[in-house]
């Protein structure tokens, strides 16, 4: 089971406990997070989205967009970074990932 595509949106204004839940509830092996990857916890010392997938023992995958959000991911201790150019059609129009 996975629990993919979760963004800034799902994550803001203390909906985190709703997420925690969400990974409690159906245990993924995998989650996805993206726009941005890497998110920290208002008021909890710096700790972020990844740690939060990573006390429920998901692997996380995040969606980046550029090497600046890449090099973030990695350093937050993400499993997989997933690599998104221009090519995917207007989200950020950043070049500096894809090919174009």
């Amino acid at each position: 089971l996975a629990l993919g595509f979760i963004g800034y949106s799902s994550l803001k204004d203390g909906c985190w406990d709703r997420v925690g839940v969400a990974l409690k509830t159906h245990k993924p092996k995998f989650v996805q997070f993206f726009a941005p990857a890497v998110i920290e916890m208002k008021g909890a010392g710096g700790r972020t989205n990844i740690d939060l997938a990573h006390d429920h023992q998901c692997q996380v995958f995040a969606q980046v967009g550029s090497t600046v959000e890449a090099d973030a991911a990695i350093a937050a201790g993400v499993d997989c970074l997933i690599a998104q150019g221009s090519e995917a059609g207007g989200h950020g129009l950043r070049r500096n990932l894809g090919s174009g």
